[in-house]
């Protein structure tokens, strides 16, 4: 049987795979957000070039003082300076209550939100007693970030425990003595 394909049968084929590769690169932008933010469009880019063609060479697209290169391969000084650190992104929370008191994980992720921290995922912590409070590290990319908010609610105990599924920078895990600890004020 030869079949013809007709064309919303080819507009839905095309709409699929639009909506495929917008998803793929939206878990990519998740996976490795990360590590893209510190790469810089190309300054034709950057100045709003659009359709414009990239310079064919860098000496085209130096600006006024920059050491280009000169056709011989060598530069007579540095060729980029070093590009300004970026602010410290926002940490990025797990909150899970242990304590069996009503939606403790929601509010205290509402509170944290005055010191530049993110709650992407708040709830209950699985059903045993915890009896202390703790941070757990996931990326250790982050781990200073996280001493630092450990400190900020009065010493809070962290632990590393690495885990790569999670898109989180740690968990905060409230246990029984949660109210010995300072939190943001709502």
């Amino acid at each position: 049987m030869n079949r013809k394909r007709t064309g919303s049968s080819r507009v839905l084929g095309g709409v699929l795979l639009a909506a495929f590769l917008g998803l793929l690169a939206f878990s990519l932008l998740l996976r490795y957000g990360d590590a893209l933010r510190g790469l810089q469009a190309p300054a034709w880019l950057a100045a709003g070039g659009g359709g414009r063609e990239a310079p064919a060479s860098r000496a085209e697209s130096a600006a006024p003082g920059d050491d280009a290169p000169s056709g011989d391969g060598a530069t007579a000084g540095p060729v980029a300076a070093e590009p300004a650190k970026e602010p410290e992104a926002r940490l990025r929370l797990q909150i899970l209550n242990g304590t069996g008191v009503a939606k403790l994980a929601f509010e205290t992720g509402e509170k944290l939100r005055a010191w530049d921290v993110d709650a992407l995922d708040r709830g209950n912590a699985p059903p045993w007693p915890f009896p202390e409070t703790l941070l757990v590290v996931r990326d250790t990319r982050r781990a200073a970030a996280v001493q630092d908010l450990a400190r900020r609610l009065g010493g809070v105990p962290v632990i590393l425990q690495r885990r790569e599924d999670l898109m989180v920078d740690a968990t905060l895990l409230l246990g029984h003595d949660w109210r010995d600890y300072r939190w943001p004020e709502s």
